[in-house]
């Protein structure tokens, strides 16, 4: 995983982005996320529809079965 610092509606935040694909690095080569991801949880965000839709094509875009029921948006309200 890569970690970076990055600026989150104006707030410095730690964020960690997980390669989607095997073939990024020769260390991943045995790890195939469609295999290892079991769900994400969305949320809370102003947009979980777009959310949603988004990740479920990446995940359908390396082949994770059923990727559409694996994707679930949070009901917890945002707070400001």
């Amino acid at each position: 995983m890569e970690r970076s610092i990055e600026i989150v509606g104006g707030v410095p935040q730690i964020v960690y982005k997980a390669p989607l694909d095997g073939n990024v690095s020769q260390d991943l080569a045995d790890i195939e996320m469609s295999r290892i991801f079991d769900r994400l949880i969305i949320g809370p965000s102003p947009y979980p529809l777009v959310m949603y839709q988004a990740f479920v094509a990446a995940l359908n875009e390396i082949e994770v079965p059923e990727a559409s029921k694996r994707v679930f948006v949070s009901d917890i309200p945002i707070r400001a």
